[in-house]
């Protein structure tokens, strides 16, 4: 499973990542392997001066993109 969103690693971790584990539970029940991956705090647009996103950090978003999608690719 593989699950990108802008959610923080911290804010996955700690309010996200139980409620999703019912999804790869079920996939277990037939009979496979189940890995998960989060990629967090991905960007949400090509260009942020075009929406009114004030409770993103741009440059943030920016630099995770940057430094740290690369990997999660």
């Amino acid at each position: 499973m593989f699950y990108t969103m802008n959610a923080s690693e911290k804010y996955y971790k700690e309010s996200m990542e139980q409620g999703l584990q019912f999804r790869t539970n079920l996939l277990k029940l037939l009979g496979g392997t189940v890995e998960v991956y989060a990629a967090c705090d991905t960007y949400q647009f090509s260009d942020y001066s075009k929406y009114h996103a004030s409770s993103f950090d741009e440059s943030h978003k920016r630099k995770v993109r940057e430094e740290q999608f690369p990997k999660d690719l």
